[in-house]
């Protein structure tokens, strides 16, 4: 019997959700999600976001240097959308 999976859509609306919510209190900047990909056994999927933080920008960066990137994976149950939780991805 087939598994019943969530849309790609609401693995990133749960996702985006979860991870504003842990950042909350912090000021990132360029939030881009980066990548989705539904794990090899198709039970959840992983979906990543890159991102600066405001207080690794030097006061006068003015385009010479791009402030470094973080990249976080959040993973979604693929069949229920809930958040089971967040790494940092693996070649950061």
């Amino acid at each position: 019997m087939a598994m019943t999976r969530i849309p790609l859509q609401a693995a990133i609306k749960a996702a985006r959700a979860f991870f504003e919510g842990v950042y909350a209190d912090e000021k990132l900047l360029n939030l881009l999600l980066e990548e989705v990909q539904l794990s090899d056994d198709v039970r959840e999927w992983r979906v990543t976001f890159g991102f600066a933080l405001a207080n690794e920008v030097p006061a006068l960066w003015q385009g010479k240097v791009a402030p470094r990137r973080h990249y976080k994976v959040v993973r979604v149950d693929a069949s229920t959308g809930e958040v089971k939780g967040m790494v940092l991805r693996e070649n950061e």
